[in-house]
């Protein structure tokens, strides 16, 4: 009895401990993974920090290590000297491309990306640069051989010459990974193909920046092939520009810009001053591949071989035009409505012409100007510019807000592929127009006291500079307010910081951009729901396997 006794005084501990845990936090995840959201600033600590914006950790894998599968690591601004291996779904948040920095120290692929099948990432506004994946003994950066293949200067240098893979210097993505790159910059890296980007799986490119990267063999850009699964090598770009890359380091090296050897689809993009030491300055496409091009310009680009300078697409590899392309000579053999061959689009150089990443502004006069097609481009330009202006969007990543003199009336009734229409439709110049575009809100729930951080971009969209004063509501009430001064056809990101005391939903307004961010009540005994039945289920088994443990102890011989 004695026993018995025991046994039911168990079983009831037991079930006090259950019904104790709390139902909602009841969740599959990741091994070891601590949250859905952490963060990671050049303050943090990856012994001390637990990865909350209050304790974030010091590095970026940390917070890839410690993440959940499908969970945000938001990174703060600030230089990160480390290459990143990510094998499974995370997304990286950075504070934007010019003030979040990966640094790969010339020690391997940057931004290395292999996980399970068809997982996704997403990596957002960051600079990933001075990655460096050869296995050859030439240092391109420095036009020198290395001795025993090591730079004296640097014996850093001597893991990466026995990397099992030597593409992509700055990402390299595996064959069944599909990765989303948004507003970032992709530039100083090398490897022997790809550099700036390898991919093998499938590549989601937007309003990027890819340049001043050499590929040895073949791919300065970007390098693009099929890898172990059926839809595998294809990559989609749009708004990027492909700028000042080089293949080079062999008489065979090809595609300064982009080296496709699957399927690529480009939508106003420009790919423009690169260079291949023998085919195809701007773009190779090798069989049995597909590219496919609309609103884009290829120009300006170099190459040893003669007539591959823009583009090399030895038979049978197919280029398919959907119109409104253009070509500074006619490597590409554009014959869609409305494409331009032998033609300047009358470009500036890859600069800061506002926006998060460089771009090659059309110049006054661009034949490029008012000349794509509207049906399917992108809402905006690469800076975040609203497209069109005009009747309709300009060819490339980069839309020109304005021209001076007006439009005229009889070039708007001619065709679309008129070659007269380019240089004779023109633009009035438009003064100072502000907007505001989006609000961030990090974090959404907070505790009382704590920071939150609300973010704004404030756009000129016209051609003159202009001052701009920005209000934040909170509830309705001007909480603080800025005053900024923006450029023509640029952007200037604004943060706000606020800390509330007391519990409860605080909306956020910034001129018409609306969000909100909660205070739970700490001290309010509601909690989740209760799930009534589940309760009743472990309250029935605890009674069940209590029974069963008397049953078998009462028939043990005393």
């Amino acid at each position: 009895m004695a026993k018995t006794i025991k046994i039911i005084s168990l079983a009831a501990i037991l079930l006090l401990v259950v019904l104790a845990v709390p139902l909602s936090s009841v969740h599959v995840v990741k091994a070891g993974c601590s949250s859905l959201d952490l963060w990671v600033a050049k303050t943090g600590s990856d012994i001390t920090g637990d990865g909350t914006q209050t304790l974030p950790f010091a590095t970026i894998q940390k917070g890839i290590d410690m993440s959940c599968g499908g969970g945000t690591v938001h990174v703060a601004a600030g230089t990160y000297v480390q290459p990143l291996h990510i094998n499974f779904a995370v997304n990286l948040t950075g504070a934007g491309a010019p003030t979040t920095i990966i640094d790969g120290n010339d020690c391997g692929t940057v931004v290395t990306i292999s996980s399970n099948p068809n997982e996704v990432n997403i990596i957002s506004g960051f600079t990933i640069q001075n990655g460096n994946n050869l296995a050859s003994i030439w240092d391109p950066a420095k036009e020198q051989v290395l001795y025993a293949g090591i730079k004296l200067p640097a014996i850093k240098m001597l893991p990466q010459l026995f990397s099992p893979s030597t593409c992509g210097g700055g990402i390299f993505i595996s064959c069944t990974h599909i990765v989303t790159v948004n507003d970032c910059v992709i530039k100083d890296n090398m490897a022997d193909r790809g550099g700036g980007i390898c991919n093998q799986g499938q590549l989601y490119m937007n309003r990027c920046t890819v340049s001043g990267n050499i590929g040895v063999l073949s791919g300065g850009g970007i390098y693009n092939e099929a890898g172990c699964s059926p839809g595998s090598g294809s990559m989609w770009l749009t708004n990027c520009t492909i700028s000042d890359n080089d293949a080079k380091g062999s008489i065979n090296s090809d595609g300064g810009g982009i080296f496709n050897a699957a399927h690529m689809e480009l939508l106003n993009c420009t790919i423009a001053d690169n260079t291949a030491q023998r085919h195809g300055g701007g773009f190779v496409n090798v069989e049995p591949t597909t590219a496919i091009f609309k609103n884009t310009i290829v120009a300006n680009n170099t190459a040893g071989a003669p007539g591959t300078n823009n583009c090399y697409n030895p038979p049978p590899a197919v280029i398919t035009s959907l119109g409104h392309n253009l070509d500074s000579e006619n490597t590409c053999h554009f014959s869609g409505t409305g494409d331009q061959v032998n033609t300047d689009p009358l470009l500036g150089p890859l600069q800061d012409n506002g926006g998060p990443t460089f771009t090659c502004a059309l110049l006054l006069g661009s034949p490029a100007v008012n000349t794509g097609d509207n049906n399917g481009a992108p809402a905006t330009d690469q800076r975040g510019i609203t497209r069109p202006h005009g009747p309709y969007v300009d060819i490339g990543a980069y839309e020109l807000a304005q021209q001076p003199g007006p439009i005229t009336p009889t070039t708007l009734g001619q065709p679309r592929n008129s070659p007269n229409v380019p240089s004779t439709i023109t633009r009035p110049y438009f003064p100072a127009q502000m907007t505001v575009q989006f609000v961030s809100i990090n974090p959404h729930q907070t505790t009382a006291n704590q920071p939150v951080t609300i973010r704004t971009n404030v756009v000129n969209l016209g051609g003159e500079s202009g001052n701009y004063n920005v209000a934040l509501k909170i509830n309705g009430q001007v909480e603080q307010t800025r005053m900024v001064s923006v450029g023509p056809q640029a952007t200037q990101p604004i943060k706000f910081t606020v800390t509330k005391a007391q519990p409860g939903t605080y909306s956020v307004d910034i001129d018409g951009q609306k969000g909100s961010f909660t205070i739970p009540d700490t001290g309010s005994t509601a909690g989740a729901p209760v799930n009534g039945g589940l309760i009743v289920f472990l309250i029935i088994g605890v009674l069940v396997l209590a029974s069963v443990m008397v049953l078998v102890l009462s028939r043990r011989p005393a």
